[in-house]
């Protein structure tokens, strides 16, 4: 452990938040290596998702609020600090110009101009912050630089998936060179953004890929080598997206329905895409098959998992080019001994191999993802095979231990910027 001698303001749009769970583990890793953690929500969520979380997630997280509403009191901040340190005052209203490219993204801007002042003076100056962290949502992320340049504090950002993939992230570029290091989940994203946004820029921060890990604890190995039997019993555990492919996993059971396989399907979660998800099951003939359970607490999914024979989900990439990454859940099915049927897409491929590690299908056929997971239902070689190297990839790679242990490496041997 690091000890509590490193304090981090961490910047996000909106937390918790369902939609991106990878960042409530990244705050669990830095908990757990003793780092003093002061999170900062720009917005906040409906009250009925934060009571989904744990207590003491709530209690840490402070909320920026209105900037608009407080636009007199960031004036009065931004003469303040004028008068204590000229240069970087001025340094950070050149940066803020040099944001200002395209007008329509004016007020927003300065929205964030703003909560970077309030930020600085609120909940960095006497909180003793030497390092400033940030996802790459453009509000959090421009917030955040804004913030780091007026202190001189060094900045480090995370990428996720569904945000490096739209057309707005090239528009993070100046917070993105500012940075020390920026932080993947995946080589795959890692090289994207290498591609897109530093392929031209000379003194380069440092993209690091960080396997978001599990906790073994909480999923042993507990599944026999026996081939299932009907009723079998499929599961996904996924925030219901598009993105996620599940129409494609509904329309490959309708044909197992035809076929005259017996099974149930739970669907855990939520999300916009809800309702159609539940139009198309009732379309397809498949309401008394699918059970949409909503959201569970944490400490049920292991239980879940264990009592289910095959894990399904099916990744597409978006149109606006949005896609997954390498979701949690689908490593913890691994890590459990629970086969994994998934689509090619995105960063998938770093955690399955096909045949090997689970199967694989095109995006958006559902024929052919129906065969996948026929395969794992009655092919008993194949299945015995899969469990035992899924879990081995998942504890060589993906051990949230592990992860942690590395990271506090790194972190020990860069502590001048992290």
């Amino acid at each position: 452990m690091l000890g509590n001698s490193k304090k981090i303001c961490i910047i996000m749009d909106r937390f918790p938040d369902l939609q991106a769970p990878t960042l409530l583990e990244q705050v669990e890793i830095l908990e757990k290596m003793g780092y003093y953690l002061r999170i900062i929500s720009i917005n906040r969520p409906d009250e009925n998702v934060l009571e989904l979380f744990p207590e003491r997630f709530r209690s840490k997280v402070h909320y920026l609020g209105n900037s608009l509403k407080a636009s007199p009191k960031a004036f009065m901040t931004v003469l303040m600090f004028f008068l204590i340190s000229p240069i970087k005052s001025i340094r950070t209203f050149v940066s803020f110009l040099r944001l200002q490219k395209n007008p329509l993204r004016s007020l927003r801007l300065l929205k964030n101009y703003i909560h970077a002042i309030l930020l600085v003076n609120q909940h960095i100056l006497d909180k003793e912050i030497n390092h400033i962290h940030s996802h790459c949502n453009p509000d959090a992320a421009n917030t955040a630089y804004l913030a780091a340049s007026l202190t001189g504090l060094p900045l480090s950002l995370t990428a996720l998936p569904g945000e490096i993939f739209v057309k707005r992230f090239k528009s993070l570029k100046p917070a993105l060179c500012a940075s020390q290091y920026i932080f993947t989940l995946s080589n795959y994203d890692r090289n994207a953004i290498h591609e897109t946004i530093l392929h031209d820029v000379k003194l380069k921060p440092a993209l690091l890929c960080i396997f978001n890990g599990i906790d073994l604890q909480m999923f042993d190995f507990v599944k026999d080598f026996d081939v299932p039997k009907p009723p079998y019993h499929f599961i996904t555990a996924a925030t219901l997206t598009r993105k996620k492919g599940i129409d494609t996993i509904l329309r490959a059971l309708h044909r197992l329905k035809e076929e005259g396989t017996e099974f149930r399907y739970t669907i855990v979660g939520e999300g916009p895409a809800k309702q159609p998800l539940e139009d198309l099951a009732r379309d397809l003939g498949l309401s008394d098959n699918v059970i949409f359970s909503g959201i569970i607490p944490r400490h049920e999914i292991p239980k879940l998992l264990e009592e289910s024979d095959l894990f399904l989900l099916a990744p597409r990439i978006l149109e606006n080019g949005e896609r997954d990454s390498i979701p949690t859940c689908m490593k913890e099915a691994m890590a459990i001994g629970l086969p994994t049927v998934c689509t090619e897409c995105g960063a998938v491929s770093e955690l399955i191999e096909n045949c090997e590690t689970g199967m694989l299908a095109p995006p958006d056929q559902p024929e052919a993802y129906a065969e996948a997971c026929k395969n794992l239902l009655i092919n008993s070689d194949l299945r015995i095979q899969i469990l035992l190297k899924a879990r081995l990839r998942i504890e060589g790679s993906y051990d949230i231990t592990k992860q942690a242990q590395w990271f506090s490496k790194f972190v020990a041997s860069h502590s001048a910027t992290f």
